[in-house]
């Protein structure tokens, strides 16, 4: 399981991103250096909403309303459980957890979301 955030700084600024989001979670976050060799695909992704991914396969009502209230409310979710079926995995349960972080140093926020897969757990119940 992998995220991605990129605030749109300086290039000549020196943030402080990963440290802050290190506080805050048990992954290893790293941060991208100049040269660094970029997975496949990434180009389908970079520069592209969420919800318009995949054949917006991520365009879930449900979820658009999640994030949505998030930078206007100040608010966040944990442990939010949705079904969906996607078109090539088929039908799968996610855990999912967002919330603002805000840069109020340089005028930025975002929101970090973090899904997890559990639709093995979840079979049976």
């Amino acid at each position: 399981m992998a995220f991605v955030l990129v605030p749109h700084l300086d290039p000549t600024y020196k943030g402080m991103m990963p440290e802050l989001l290190q506080r805050f979670t048990k992954m290893q976050v790293f941060q991208a250096e100049d040269g660094m060799k970029v997975r496949p695909n990434s180009e389908e992704t970079e520069k592209q909403l969420l919800y318009d991914l995949g054949s917006r396969q991520w365009g879930i009502p449900e979820l658009r309303q999640l994030l949505g209230d998030i930078l206007p409310k100040n608010s966040q979710f944990n442990e939010y459980k949705i079904k969906h079926d996607f078109p090539k995995i088929g039908r799968r349960v996610m855990l999912l957890n967002a919330r603002r972080i805000m840069r109020e140093d340089i005028g930025t926020q975002m929101i970090p979301l973090a899904m997890e897969d559990i639709t093995e757990g979840e079979q049976g119940k």
